[in-house]
């Protein structure tokens, strides 16, 4: 009786009007995420698994219709309407139903009927303390921006075309040059914007692997790209050289403003040549390239340099506004271009039909069961273990200190085992004994150390970008006195065992986990997967 198929706008509406009506700290676009990757998604058996996914208390249930007097308001409910749609139960009087229809708004009519349309369905919760989604606050910020989007780009976008037509234009050699390099900037940064949308575009890995260390996308995907949670600094750049470009056409005259703001960009330009080379020890040509149209605009214009008082005082307030009308510009163009790449690029629909289809656990459970069975793990043989203890799922994963997307896979797993109780994770690594294998020290030094010390050692060294042996060491304080050699010789033999020939490896519950899925996949999998009978019995 919970799995009525409904219409998808409506299911996803209709909820999110509930959740409001209760009180929850759920936002919209995390209600039409995670209810239309529910593999019975339109439903109500979906909207109840959505709820309990964001602790709420919640009881579905099936009465006689005329007992709905019965039912405390509001609730949730499937009426035989349209072909069938959500509605949220607002008020139930002797005689009258009020009702809201997600698109049509508050309806009011005759009890009998309001019934004739009901199957007596309902779906009834209630908030707590620890109710809502997480992270709440930051992603309701976030979804009030992307409301303001187009209303600000269409007032923005009015300013600066009645701009355009208070400026003249006038150029000269210096002005052409300026021009030229913002021109060039909009084109790099503009590139690395897309990088971070695809990286797997073919075109852009091109250019950023010329080279044995050249990889945009360490770089790019590294805290250091970051100047906030939702600011990156590529998208900075953009800002920065669109604003510079759109400023130049509608006021020549701000060449010097421009310039002496430019000039301040020289310090990030030596910060950030100074991470590629001694913190990542990796190189971004798109970032260097970047690097350069800094110099080289500030070398342009150097005549400033010796009469910059009087430059200053020069400076009119069309200079200033027309700095702010190009900058407001590329934000506000920057705003209403993101999100439309990145759903087109994502293609949204389909993305979200693949979801439901790949979180259906019997095709998982089916595809699982057929990839190789990891190597039996000996009684005697140590390994960290991360999470419930008492979990009856287990990722094995088979990682390498001084492997970044092991790196990264070690946080998902973390997240993954924050929001599943019923989750466990063993690590084993890809290590030796040989006194000059970095990996093996860094093994030998966590599993030296107490079990209940070892999981937050190799959450400390992940979180260690420079990967700096020493200065790890001092953070954790304590060295453990065991000897470990036996246990790395343990963990080399399972490796070799498994055939294991790149990090991350990971099983499930004693299988490999497939090629068609993804570890963030198992958020929204393990939620339907039986508790028994799917881990593999050695003999």
């Amino acid at each position: 009786m919970f799995t009525t198929p409904l219409s998808n706008d409506n299911a996803v509406a209709a909820t999110y009007l509930y959740l409001k009506s209760i009180g929850a700290k759920v936002t919209a676009e995390t209600v039409e995420e995670t209810l239309k990757n529910h593999p019975d998604y339109p439903s109500l058996l979906a909207t109840s698994d959505a709820l309990n996914e964001w602790h709420i208390e919640n009881v579905a249930l099936q009465i006689k219709p005329e007992q709905i007097a019965a039912l405390p308001v509001p609730f949730l409910t499937h009426l035989y309407l349209e072909g069938g749609i959500f509605a949220l139960v607002k008020d139930v009087k002797d005689d009258a139903v009020e009702w809201i229809h997600p698109k049509q708004g508050i309806k009011r009519e005759k009890k009998q009927d309001f019934l004739r349309k009901w199957n007596g369905v309902a779906l009834m919760a209630e908030t707590t303390e620890a109710s809502g989604e997480k992270n709440y606050d930051e992603n309701r910020k976030k979804e009030f921006i992307e409301n303001l989007r187009i209303p600000t780009l269409l007032i923005g976008t009015s300013l600066l075309i009645i701009g355009l037509f208070i400026y003249s234009f006038t150029t000269d050699w210096h002005y052409n040059a300026l021009l030229a390099t913002k021109f060039t900037g909009v084109i790099i940064s503009g590139l690395l914007l897309w990088q971070g949308i695809d990286k797997n575009n073919p075109f852009i890995n091109s250019l950023c692997q010329a080279g044995g260390k050249a990889n945009c996308n360490a770089i790019l995907s590294s805290n250091a790209a970051q100047v906030t949670s939702w600011l990156s600094w590529a998208e900075v750049g953009f800002f920065y050289f669109a604003g510079g470009f759109i400023a130049l056409l509608i006021n020549p005259a701000s060449v010097f403003l421009l310039w002496a703001v430019g000039a301040t960009a020289l310090v990030y330009t030596i910060w950030s040549v100074y991470y590629q080379a001694f913190v990542a020890k990796q190189w971004c040509p798109l970032c260097l390239a970047i690097q350069s149209l800094f110099i080289i605009e500030f070398l342009l214009h150097i005549k400033f340099l010796p009469q910059l008082k009087l430059h200053f005082a020069n400076i009119v307030f069309t200079d200033i506004a027309a700095v702010l009308y190009g900058l407001a510009a590329a934000v506000l163009v920057w705003l209403f271009l993101k999100p439309l790449i990145q759903k087109s690029h994502q293609v949204s629909p389909l993305k979200n039909d693949l979801r439901r289809f790949k979180n259906n656990p019997d095709l998982f459970l089916s595809l699982l069961q057929k990839q190789p069975e990891m190597p039996f793990v000996p009684l005697n043989m140590d390994t960290i273990m991360v999470g419930n203890p008492n979990a009856e799922h287990t990722i094995t994963m088979v990682t390498n200190p001084f492997c970044q997307p092991c790196a990264k896979t070690h946080k998902i797993v973390e997240e993954l085992l924050f929001t599943n109780q019923n989750l466990k994770c063993q690590v084993i690594f890809l290590a030796s004994n040989h006194k000059d294998d970095k990996r093996g020290i860094v093994a030998r030094i966590i599993l030296s150390l107490p079990k209940d010390q070892q999981a937050n050692a190799l959450h400390q060294w992940y979180e260690n970008e420079e990967r700096n042996i020493e200065k790890w060491q001092t953070q954790l304080g304590t060295i453990g006195n065991e000897k470990t050699e036996n246990i790395i010789e343990q963990h080399k033999t399972f490796c070799e065992v498994a055939k294991v020939e790149a990090t991350p490896t990971l099983y499930l519950d004693g299988y490999k986990l497939p090629q068609q899925y993804r570890l963030t996949d198992l958020k929204g999998i393990l939620k339907y997967l039986p508790t028994t009978d799917l881990q593999i019995n050695h003999k």
